[in-house]
């Protein structure tokens, strides 16, 4: 079976993060609704006690600047908004299809990382994304912290883990850096292959971290040995 995430669904949702990254436009909608709000609330408290008792009460403010201000900021919000739900509702959902591609069954964050992993990669001058490079990238994201550390609760071992990983390998990628995934090596083919079989032996929609990792543990023996020492 093919394996080429740049034809693959998911792809969009990868690119449309890199451009636009989640925590980023969180930010700006709750800038841009609490700037728009709060000047949509004393334009309102405003023209409230104005038309009571024709009393002043912001007399330096312009209540009409105020509704202004509400007027530009929140459509831009609400723009954000919708830039955020069309994300995370639409683009990171894709309809998984059974097909010839492989890739098209991954889930975001498998897809995410992958992409990571295919950066990093790329800037380090390899022709293939390794294994490796995967499950450095697992290892160092912030979305599976909680989830490593309930594994392995030493931060010591996963950082020295890590170092295992990274050698010649390109550990920073700038930011919004975009560029087509590279093919993938043997050993990283053969285990998401595998983690296809774990995934429909549970018969899960989509292809996890998770499911890789769990097929990673036959195609690396560093992180079977890192496995086997947490007595699980």
């Amino acid at each position: 079976m093919d394996f080429n995430p740049n034809k693959s669904s998911i792809y969009d949702a990868v690119v449309f993060y890199r451009i636009f990254p989640g925590g980023l436009m969180k930010l700006y909608r709750v800038l841009l609704f609490g700037i728009g709000f709060v000047s949509l609330g004393f334009w309102g408290i405003k023209k409230f006690f104005s038309i009571l008792a024709n009393f002043n009460f912001v007399p330096s403010v312009n209540p009409d600047g105020l509704l202004g201000i509400a007027l530009i900021f929140l459509p831009i919000g609400f723009a954000v908004l919708f830039f955020e739900l069309f994300g995370e509702y639409h683009l990171k959902n894709p309809k998984a299809e059974a097909g010839d591609n492989l890739a098209d069954i991954l889930d975001y964050h498998s897809a995410r990382i992958l992409s990571e992993a295919s950066l990093a990669a790329r800037l380090s001058k390899h022709s293939a994304i390794p294994l490796r490079a995967f499950l450095y990238r697992v290892f160092g994201d912030k979305f599976f912290r909680d989830i490593i550390f309930r594994i392995i609760p030493d931060a010591g071992i996963i950082q020295e883990f890590k170092n295992k990983l990274s050698d010649n390998e390109r550990k920073d990628i700038p930011f919004n850096y975009i560029s087509a995934y590279l093919p993938i090596s043997e050993d990283l083919r053969w285990t998401v292959e595998e983690a296809d079989k774990i995934r429909a032996s549970h018969r899960g929609e989509k292809i996890t971290v998770l499911d890789i990792l769990a097929a990673a543990f036959d195609h690396d023996n560093d992180f079977k040995e890192l496995i086997f020492a947490q007595d699980l």
